[in-house]
């Protein structure tokens, strides 16, 4: 099949006898199955015969050029061309090259010139993109609740995921999923987002999305005309090796991804460190990669380091989906940072959906914070956490323990008024009768307003 390529010119020129060989220039605009119009710069157009060289600068592979073709016709302001070889497929935004060696005025006022390559996306779309671009997420969720595609590109060729990626917009991805988006879709040069958030610094939470979702952490860059070598068949872990990002692959290595896979050089992620080091910068991290990819040991200890972090990072946002795949991949449900329990961290930070997978996972109910004060226990109750309460008690925690003061959960429900807490507690077998150090119990620190109210739960419960 006969690819077509339809060029629109620029403003005309006046006329002249003589012009000297150009390179006209100008982008791909639309595509409509074999037929592609490409708006240049300028006030020339080519003769037929003249050779056309499409190519895109790509976001992971660099300079690409994705095929040849030859016009065969001009009209005016829109030239057309048939393919003569190709080494991927064209998409628009990608850069037209027209190497003309007789090139002529632009004929004014042909029809249906003007129009071509017009950028037909909806509003929505438009705002869509805006929204992105801007990282204005409240602004990215209006536009796809009044009819924005998920499927819609830009003038460039790109999708909303293609720019989220990109630019590392996590939030943007997990909106676009969370949409019905096909969030593992490759761009127009055949690249999984997958490699795209490797090649990104700080993105390992895309990495962690894309695998939760079912992408191939083992997935391989297209061999295309102009790829640099190193990236000619690499891999995610070689992508994230060479950009020194040492989150991203550690993440990966927690995942299962191959070591031993090569590029299309025959290099492996643990070649391509020193490749990495030739650029001079992030010497600690590519430090880490190393040992990452060549001891086991050292191995077991980043990823286990790097996961407890993370866990804590994931906590901090209150990302709930991101611990879940954090904690499938090896995070530790005990998991310590600065002598903070990752379950009493999380108890402070209230997410009862977060605590549910901790304590899912292996958390221990009943530890203390790092002073030795507190139980998450007591943390949820003095906060008033109703569902965080009601979780930990279900995993076992024990309503009786006392910590600072001699002071137990019922102690601080009744401290803080709470008529529920302290009915949830007395139901999981609190004791009324425990004094703290000043000799006061649990029903004698109640308000004096409360006190008949909280008297008749105790006798309820004797």
């Amino acid at each position: 099949m006969i690819a077509r390529i339809v060029v629109v010119c620029g403003l005309a020129a006046a006329s002249f006898s003589a012009i000297a060989a150009e390179t006209l220039k100008g982008r791909v605009a639309e595509v409509t199955g074999d037929q592609i119009s490409v708006r240049i710069e300028g006030d020339l157009a080519p003769i037929p015969g003249d050779p056309v060289t499409i190519s895109v600068t790509h976001d992971v592979l660099g300079e690409i050029s994705v095929g040849q073709w030859a016009v065969t016709s001009v009209a005016g302001r829109v030239v057309t061309a048939d393919l003569k070889s190709a080494t991927g497929p064209a998409a628009t935004g990608m850069v037209a090259a027209i190497r003309s060696d007789a090139p002529v005025p632009v004929e004014e006022d042909v029809a249906g010139g003007e129009g071509a390559g017009a950028d037909l996306r909806s509003e929505a779309d438009a705002a869509l993109f805006h929204a992105v671009g801007k990282n204005d997420l409240k602004g990215f969720r209006s536009a796809l609740d009044t009819g924005a595609s998920l499927t819609a590109r830009d003038n460039t060729g790109h999708r909303a995921i293609d720019i989220a990626v990109q630019m590392c917009r996590y939030d943007f991805i997990v909106e676009l999923s969370n949409r019905g988006a096909d969030i593992l879709a490759p761009d127009f040069l055949n690249v999984s987002p997958m490699l795209h958030a490797a090649d990104k610094s700080r993105c390992w939470r895309g990495v962690a999305l894309f695998a939760e979702a079912g992408g191939d952490v083992d997935v391989r860059t297209p061999s295309l005309k102009g790829v640099r070598p190193v990236l000619d068949g690499a891999t995610p872990l070689m992508v994230a090796t060479l950009i020194g990002e040492a989150d991203t692959v550690l993440l990966l290595l927690a995942l299962g991804a191959d070591t031993d896979l090569t590029n299309s050089k025959g290099q492996t992620a643990l070649d391509i460190v020193d490749i990495a080091r030739e650029t001079g910068r992030k010497a600690a991290a590519l430090d880490i990669i190393a040992q990452a990819l060549s001891d086991l040991t050292a191995r077991k200890e980043h990823v286990a380091d790097f996961l407890n972090e993370a866990l804590f990072d994931a906590t901090r946002k209150q990302d709930g989906a991101l611990v879940g795949i954090l904690l499938r991949v090896g995070g530790n449900p005990k998991a310590e940072a600065d002598d903070e329990k990752i379950i009493i961290y999380a108890v402070k930070k209230g997410s009862g959906d977060i605590v549910d997978q901790l304590l899912n996972a292996g958390a221990d109910p009943n530890v203390f914070d790092e002073n030795g004060e507190d139980t998450a226990l007591m943390e949820a109750v003095r906060k008033e956490n109703i569902e965080v309460t009601k979780l930990l008690l279900k995993a076992g925690a024990q309503p009786n323990t006392v910590g600072d003061r001699n002071q137990g959960p019922l102690y601080w429900a009744a401290s803080r008024g709470n008529v529920e807490i302290f009915e949830i507690l007395l139901e999981a077998g609190a004791d009324t009768e425990v004094r703290n150090e000043r000799g006061v119990t649990p029903l004698e620190r109640v308000d004096p307003e409360q006190r008949a109210e909280f008297e008749a739960l105790v006798a309820r419960y004797r």
